[in-house]
């Protein structure tokens, strides 16, 4: 058994076809998933099926001793991270440990080194280790991740209405600058994101042209629904007035008001 008598933080890994979930115990973080997007293109003449990966990072502290407990929710996968030296079975039935401690700053790749089925290739595994002031950061950002989830899923795609209802039930019980900086966080992560998917796309194709064109969009609604929620932010903060600020719109690739 492989053990160290010094554990400074505690991390479990969980093997599921075909993503990775981590949960962190000593800090309330749980079910960090990967999450795959799946997307049929014509590529030169012939229509082929892609799936691209989102992994968000498992995150370590650099210089911390990190417990890893390793399982798995169907059939057996294997963790492993070549720079952490680090590779082990994750089973359906039982629990077994590894342990490293990172001494650099940086993002690192592994993947799935047991054969778990059709898209066992698609089981990446990113790990970013980070300085303690940027770890304590991250670990206050994902406090608000859940919250934040129906805010940003308003500034997307819904009314007015809707978005000012999200606002409230997202400060009502915490209007605090570190509540407001997670909102902004969240609403960055999620158009971000879309836009890695997009530029992962590029690469498959014959003509990516129309890649470039969506991402200046979606960056174009991007900085619209920064703008949306910062006006919402001062709205409730001078306890939202009755004339609710008006949501902005991004249209012929410029942006405008309604």
């Amino acid at each position: 058994v492989e053990v160290h008598n010094q554990e400074d933080m505690e991390v479990h890994v969980t093997g599921k076809q075909f993503n990775w979930i981590y949960n962190y115990p000593d800090h309330n973080i749980k079910n960090l998933a990967m999450h795959n997007m799946t997307f049929s293109k014509d590529i030169e003449g012939t229509p082929r099926d892609f799936t691209v990966s989102l992994q968000e990072p498992a995150v370590f502290q650099k210089g911390k001793v990190t417990s890893l407990f390793f399982d798995s929710v169907d059939v057996t996968h294997a963790w492993g991270v070549p720079a952490f030296a680090v590779k082990k079975d994750c089973f359906y039935d039982r629990t077994t440990f590894s342990w490293f401690k990172a001494d650099e700053t940086g993002f690192f790749e592994g993947q799935c080194y047991e054969l778990c089925g059709e898209r066992h290739g698609y089981m990446i595994i990113t790990a970013a280790v980070v300085e303690e002031a940027q770890f304590n950061k991250w670990v206050e950002l994902m406090q608000h991740k859940a919250d934040a989830k129906d805010l940003v899923a308003a500034l997307r795609s819904g009314t007015a209405e809707e978005v000012d209802n999200a606002v409230k039930a997202y400060f009502e019980d915490d209007a605090s600058d570190e509540r407001k900086e997670a909102a902004v966080y969240w609403l960055k992560y999620n158009f971000l994101s879309k836009i890695e998917h997009m530029n992962a796309n590029k690469q498959f194709m014959k003509d990516g042209s129309w890649v470039d064109s969506a991402v200046t969009k979606t960056q174009l609604v991007l900085d619209a629904r920064l703008k949306d929620l910062n006006r919402y932010m001062g709205a409730y903060k001078a306890e939202l007035p009755k004339s609710k600020p008006a949501l902005a719109t991004v249209a012929n690739g410029e942006e405008g008001a309604k």
